[in-house]
């Protein structure tokens, strides 16, 4: 799909929901105007007139054809930051946004090589969307999908996940990976840091390998350099880094 496909607008909306994920991301829905049309992988920009802040959260469902009217953005919480910290607050329940969207390059690109995504934190959202997309549209290709967290407690929409690979029409390995949580003593899957278990990737033939991957910048670069070690072409690396006011950006 090309992402140039549905001209950005400015849409109004209002917070309807919020669910918390884990302990630091919540769930957000908004409702808006009118059904917003999108690529999935896409993100909005979001302003709240009450506290002057301005920030951008990818779809975290997959798109439909007449647009979507109610949408859901993972948020993680930014201590100090003015926006995050009055979301997890409750302090704009009801508050209105202005929405700008579509934004964003990243999405599905055709192939018929393997998937190698890669997720940490809010950055399962855009991910979420391209493959629940994917998954309805067929995309008959083997995919790897690692996601990282630091415990247990961290991991989230795991039933979602495996529901994707249920019914994914070709092979789909999903490995959430724990780079913390010592203590889990129960858990006996991946361990480190989640791009440290790429050379894996299933034991797929890697022949027109394409890599996604969504999540903090240092995660990122990890992945990158680990892909194009497996022989990725660094053209077929796709990926969206989640920054917030550490990276120099205002949560």
């Amino acid at each position: 799909m090309d992402v140039t496909a549905f001209a950005p607008e400015t849409y109004t909306g209002e917070l309807v929901a919020s669910t918390a994920l884990t302990h630091d991301i919540l769930q957000v829905t908004v409702q808006l105007d009118r059904p917003v049309r999108y690529v999935a992988g896409q993100y909005a920009n979001l302003w709240v007139p009450k506290i002057d802040r301005r920030r951008s959260y990818s779809f975290a469902q997959p798109p439909l054809r007449d647009g979507r009217d109610r949408v859901n953005f993972f948020v993680r919480k930014v201590p100090g930051g003015l926006f995050t910290e009055a979301l997890f607050d409750d302090a704009l329940a009801g508050e209105r946004f202005e929405i700008e969207a579509p934004q964003g390059q990243f999405h599905i690109r055709q192939g018929e090589g393997p998937m190698l995504c890669i997720a940490g934190g809010s950055g399962l959202a855009p991910l979420l969307s391209l493959l629940e997309d994917a998954r309805k549209n067929r995309v008959n290709r083997p995919c790897t999908f690692l996601f990282g967290a630091r415990t247990q407690a961290d991991l989230y929409c795991v039933d979602e996940i495996k529901a994707i690979a249920a019914g994914w029409p070709n092979k789909f390995d999903f490995v959430p990976v724990l780079s913390e949580g010592h203590d889990d003593r129960d858990w006996d899957g991946a361990r480190g840091m989640v791009t440290e278990h790429l050379p894996a990737a299933g034991g797929i033939d890697l022949t027109g390998a394409q890599g996604y991957m969504c999540g903090p910048p240092p995660m990122i670069d990890a992945g990158i350099h680990a892909l194009v070690e497996l022989g990725v072409p660094l053209a077929e690396i796709h990926y969206d880094k989640f920054t917030d006011e550490s990276h120099g950006e205002t949560a």
